[in-house]
Order: C-alpha cells, then sequence, then structure tokens
C-alpha cells in the first residue's frame, strides 16, 4: 500500500495530464479528513449556484492507473511483470441536487453525463477547475452555461 506521500506524489505527476481532475483530487489528499489513506477514491461535496438556484454536488472520483504488461522469451512466453505506465483515467459519479430534481452524473476525466428521471432531460458538463471549486460548463442546446461551485468537504473513501 502507497503511503499518503507517495500517493499524493502520484496524483500530482498523474494531474498534469488531466487539469480537470488535479485540484479536485489535491485536495482531498491535502485536508480529505477521511479515513482511506492510501484509496484511489475520494468524495468532494459542492454548493453550486445556477442562476440563484442553488443545487449540492456530490462527486465520487476514483483514479485507475494504466499499466502495462512484460512477456517472457519463446514462443509461448509468460507473464514477466506488470509495469505502471504512469498515466491514469480519473472516473466520477455522484449526483447534483436541485430544489425541482436530481441529476445523476457518470464521467471519465474532464467530462459527464448528467440526467434526470424526467424524459429527455440529460446534459453533457465538462469539469474546470479554479481555486476552491470546479466549474460545470453545461452544453445547453450548443451554448456554454458556466455553473460555479465551491467545495464544501473531502474525504477519501
Amino acid at each position: 500500500m502507497d503511503s499518503p506521500f507517495s500517493l499524493t506524489k502520484k496524483l500530482t505527476l498523474a494531474f498534469r495530464a488531466c487539469a480537470a481532475c488535479a485540484l479536485v483530487t489535491l485536495l482531498a489528499c491535502g485536508d480529505g479528513g477521511g479515513g482511506g489513506v492510501g484509496s484511489n477514491t475520494a468524495e468532494f461535496s459542492f454548493d453550486c449556484s445556477l442562476n440563484g438556484l442553488s443545487g449540492a454536488l456530490v462527486l465520487q472520483v476514483e483514479a485507475v492507473e494504466a499499466s502495462g504488461i512484460t512477456w517472457g522469451n519463446g514462443p509461448n512466453p509468460d507473464i514477466t511483470g506488470v509495469i505502471g505506465t504512469g498515466e491514469y483515467t480519473y472516473y466520477t459519479t455522484g449526483s447534483l441536487t436541485l430544489p425541482d430534481r436530481v441529476y445523476m452524473i457518470d464521467g471519465a476525466n474532464q467530462f459527464a453525463d448528467l440526467w434526470s428521471n424526467i424524459p429527455g432531460d440529460r446534459l453533457v458538463v465538462e469539469w474546470q477547475l479554479f481555486e476552491g471549486g470546479l466549474t460545470m460548463v453545461w452544453d445547453w442546446f450548443g451554448a456554454a452555461f458556466p455553473v460555479p461551485c465551491q467545495m464544501t468537504n473531502s474525504r477519501f473513501l
């Protein structure tokens, strides 16, 4: 199991390739308050403002490292090792709770799909980070609609 410093270092390097996830995970590593030391999954809570309408965003983010294998010699070689490539994919799940509906969230890296129980109510968002939070940029009928969110809590799972 990795030490918290080792995990933070790995995530810091990986986030250079995934800017949309960097701040969120680094904040969780630095002051997560959770018990999952060495975990690759963290949960984040945000307060969001949709043109004055308040929303609660809860995201679970899992960092999954890519790997490669090494083969032995000969015509039917055995696998001799597994090597980390240093690349990560960040999977997000969660929910956005508004006064009149709840959106479920499923995504990878800086993009996610949001959908509610209302037929046809489906959105694609891009996560953009700023210090202390993130902006969900909604694709609203072809136009970008930014939704600022302030982080209120984070923890390892």
